[in-house]
C-alpha cells in the first residue's frame, strides 16, 4: 500500500544572533555511505526513509516506510513525468528455526506522478517474522530511473512482550504511526498493543539532566543510571488500544511486563526541537568550543545575546563571516538533534559531539553495533576514524559510545582553534 500526503519535510530553522535573522540550514557536506547503510548528510537532499515496525501479532510484522519524493528523478512515460521505486526488505537473524524462515519482500511502488513531487509517499506491508527471534532488517528503496539506492538497517525484536515494536504510537484519530519517539509536551497519543491481551501498561516518567560529553581524549565511566523512576502509574484499556497524555518534558518508558527492563520509551521535548529558535538553546551547544572560564563569563552577562555575538565577532573578524559561522555551527546542532538524539538530545551524545565540531564524514561505515567515521580518505595516514559502540540501553536503539584515543588530542585542538580563529572546521 502506497499513500501520499503533503510534505512536512522539516525546515531546520535557526536563529542567528547577528541582527536577529533566522536563516534555513542546508548542509553542503554529503557522505559517502560505504557500505550503503547509514549517512549523515543533510537529510533533505535524499530519499531519506523513515521506518516504523509494528509486531502485529506472533509471526506477522507491518513495515511502513515514509519518504520525500523531492529528490526522486522523473522520467517522461507514455502520458506524463513519473518516477519508479522499488523497495526490498531483508531480514537477517542470528539463529534460524526448522521450518520457520523469515520472509524477503519485494515491493514495486506504484509510478509516482511529477505533480506528486514534494509530497510524502507511505509504504504499508506485512511480512512473516517468526517469533522467538531478533532480526536485522536492510530495507533498500531503489530509484529505477537512475539507480539510486537508500538503504538502512533496523533491528526487529521478537523476542518479548516488552519490545519496542510491539506497541503502536499513533496521533488521535489518525491510523498510520508516529515515526519519532520523541513527541510534543500535553498532548494526547493512541497507543496500541494487540501482541497480548493486555489490559495495563505499566508506566515509568524520568526526568533527568544528563551532563556534557568530555572531549574525544578524554577517558571517563559515565554514571550508572538510576531506574528508579520520577513517577510511575498505571493506563489501562479492555481492548488493547490505548489512551497517553504526555506531560512536560522528560521520557515515559512503557510496559507490559514489569520483570524486564525492555519497553517501548517516548521522549518529551520542547515544541521547537530538534530547531534551535532561540539564545538559550544556542548558549549550551556552544560550551564545546569555549573555556569553562569563558562560559561562567557568558552565563553571568547581563545580556546573554549581546554577549554571544560579541564572541563569534570577535573570533571571525567582522560581522558577515560571523554570521556564516554561527550558521554553520547551530545548523550542525541541529542536524545532530534530528540523527543522534536517544535519552539525550542529540548535541549531546558523543556523535552530535563529533559531528558539531568536525562537520559530517567523508565515510560512514555502519553495523548493527558499530559505526566508524572517516574524516579524509581512507587509509591515508593523515585522516582520523572515530569508532562508536552501541550501548545497551532499555529506551532507545539510538545510544552509541566513542571509544576514546589519545591520538584525538592534537585533532581536537585544531579543530577548536579553527573555530575561534574564525574557520568553521
Amino acid at each position: 500500500m502506497v499513500m501520499m500526503t503533503a510534505n512536512r519535510s522539516f525546515s531546520f530553522l535557526g536563529m542567528l544572533l547577528i541582527g536577529s535573522i533566522f536563516y534555513a540550514c542546508s548542509s553542503s557536506s554529503e557522505v559517502s555511505s560505504s557500505n550503503a547503510i547509514s549517512t549523515y548528510g543533510d537529510a533533505k537532499l535524499k530519499i531519506e526513509p523513515e521506518i516504523k515496525l509494528f509486531h502485529k501479532s506472533k509471526d506477522s510484522t507491518t513495515v511502513f516506510i515514509k519518504f520525500n519524493t523531492e529528490n526522486l528523478l522523473y522520467v517522461r512515460g507514455e502520458e506524463k513525468y513519473e518516477a519508479s521505486l522499488t523497495v526490498k526488505i531483508d531480514p537477517i537473524s542470528g539463529k534460524e528455526t526448522a521450518g520457520k524462515r523469515p520472509d524477503k519482500k519485494t515491493v514495486a511502488v506504484p509510478a509516482i506522478s511529477k505533480d506528486k513531487k514534494g509530497a510524502v509517499a507511505l509504504v504499508k506491508t506485512n511480512i512473516y517474522l517468526p517469533a522467538g527471534n531478533n532480526y536485522n532488517l536492510t530495507v533498500t528503496i531503489r530509484d529505477e530511473s537512475n539507480g539510486k539506492l537508500r538503504e538502512k538497517l533496523i533491528p526487529a525484536y521478537k523476542d518479548g512482550a516488552n519490545n519496542r515494536e510491539n506497541f503502536y504510537l499513533r496521533e488521535q484519530g489518525v491510523s498510520t504511526p508516529l515515526f519519532t519517539d520523541r513527541v510534543k509536551p500535553n498532548t494526547t497519543y493512541s497507543l496500541d498493543f494487540e501482541i497480548l491481551d493486555a489490559k495495563a501498561i505499566y508506566v515509568n516518567y524520568y526526568n533527568r539532566s544528563f551532563p556534557l560529553p568530555p572531549p574525544p581524549f578524554a577517558y571517563y565511566e559515565p554514571k550508572p543510571f538510576d531506574y528508579n523512576p520520577d513517577d510511575q502509574f498505571v493506563i489501562s484499556s479492555e481492548s488493547g488500544k490505548f489512551t497517553f497524555t504526555t506531560g512536560e518534558e522528560g521520557f515515559y518508558h512503557f510496559r507490559a511486563d514489569t520483570t524486564s527492563k525492555k519497553g517501548y520509551t517516548l521522549f518529551v521535548s520542547s515544541d521547537e526541537f530538534p530547531e534551535v529558535t532561540n539564545v538559550q538553546n544556542m548558549v549550551d551547544p556552544f560550551r564545546y568550543v569555549v573555556s569553562g572560564k569563558e562560559y561562567k563569563k557568558l552565563l553571568e552577562a547581563p545580556a546573554l545575546k549581546v554577549e554571544m555575538e560579541k564572541f563569534w565577532v570577535d573570533w571571525s573578524g567582522d560581522r558577515d563571516r560571523a554570521r556564516k559561522n554561527i550558521e554553520t555551527y547551530y545548523s550542525r546542532v541541529e542536524m545532530a538533534n534530528t540523527f543522534f538524539s536517544s535519552h539525550l538530545e542529540g548535541w549531546k551524545s558523543d556523535r552530535g559531539l563529533i559531528y558539531i565540531i568536525y562537520g559530517a564524514p567523508n565515510k560512514v561505515y555502519k553495523t548493527a553495533q558499530l559505526e566508524t567515521w572517516i574524516y579524509g580518505e581512507e587509509r591515508n595516514p593523515l585522516s582520523i576514524t572515530f569508532r562508536f559502540i552501541k550501548v545497551d540501553n532499555p529506551f532507545t536503539e539510538n545510544d552509541f559510545r566513542l571509544t576514546r584515543e589519545d591520538y584525538y588530542k592534537p585533532s581536537w585542538y585544531r579543530s577548536i582553534e579553527a573555530w575561534r580563529s574564525g574557520r568553521a572546521y
